[in-house]
């Protein structure tokens, strides 16, 4: 089995310091883009092509995987400010 590669390793240092300004969530993709645009003095928008309904969770894992998930990727849920 592959290693567990957490998403905080491509935004922490070896000593988990967040090494970036700004962290942006796919969840809120249109915002966060046009906060990156704003900062980088750019005029862009992001289009939203094929929009489809995403289930929660535990409306998509049974109670036993959404627990195994949160515990193998806690750190990335601690730090990145999801519940």
């Amino acid at each position: 089995m592959a290693p567990i590669l957490l998403q905080t390793s491509y935004v922490c240092d070896a000593d988990s310091n967040v090494i970036v300004d700004f962290i942006g969530r796919f969840a809120r993709l249109s915002a966060d883009f046009q906060s990156v645009s704003r900062r980088l003095g750019l005029e862009f928008s992001l289009p939203h092509l094929n929009r489809t309904h995403h289930l929660s969770p535990s409306e998509a894992f049974e109670p036993e995987a959404e627990a195994r998930i949160r515990q193998l990727w806690a750190v990335d849920f601690a730090m990145l400010g999801y519940d």
